[in-house]
């Protein structure tokens, strides 16, 4: 169900969920979505705090989130092609703090400005 909410909130913003890794999503939106994609973001937490509590587990979202040039491409073997999205942005993305909910300052110019 955590999978459906993740699915529900990320793609009716415009993004795309690329994959799960047991708890966790990776989701990507366009860059002139950024805006959409953090406000998305926020409300992914917010549903999903109160998802997990409903089962009696409090549990917090960490999100971590930067703006930045990736490559895109379907990836595997010959018979199990899957999205996957590569470049240094997922990188730094992946080495943000993992505490609450954290914006790469570009990001935050991006969304800002």
């Amino acid at each position: 169900s955590f999978y459906e909410l993740v699915g529900d909130v990320i793609e009716s913003a415009g993004g795309t969920v690329v994959k799960f890794i047991g708890d966790s999503a990776f989701v990507v939106f366009p860059e002139e979505d950024a805006r959409a994609g953090v406000s998305a973001l926020r409300e992914l937490k917010r549903q999903a705090e109160e998802h997990f509590a409903t089962f009696g587990f409090q549990s917090e979202l960490t999100i971590q989130a930067h703006v930045g040039r990736v490559t895109c491409a379907k990836v595997g073997t010959r018979t199990d092609k899957r999205l996957d999205v590569f470049g240094d942005a997922v990188n730094f993305t992946a080495r943000l703090p993992h505490n609450g909910f954290v914006l790469s300052e570009r990001l935050k110019e991006a969304i800002t400005g």
